[in-house]
């Protein structure tokens, strides 16, 4: 599977806030890895994309949470 600069970006972004989480094992990287389908737009500023990137990784953490405490 060929990776476009966008799904790379969305990596180095994961793989960052994996190193800085004490809560975020391997399997939640490859899941998160899998499942993020971000729209970054290559245009805006680093932070802004960054900040997408992120924003949908906090939403997807946050919907495993929810879904946890049902069970």
């Amino acid at each position: 599977m060929q990776r476009t600069p966008e799904t790379d970006f969305e990596a180095q972004v994961l793989r960052t806030v994996a190193q800085q989480s004490e809560r975020i094992t391997t399997p939640d990287i490859l899941a998160l890895r899998v499942q993020l389908d971000v729209d970054v737009a290559e245009q805006a500023p680093l932070r802004q994309r960054v900040r997408t990137v992120v924003d949908a990784i906090t939403e997807t953490v946050a919907t495993w949470d929810q879904q946890e405490m049902r069970v």
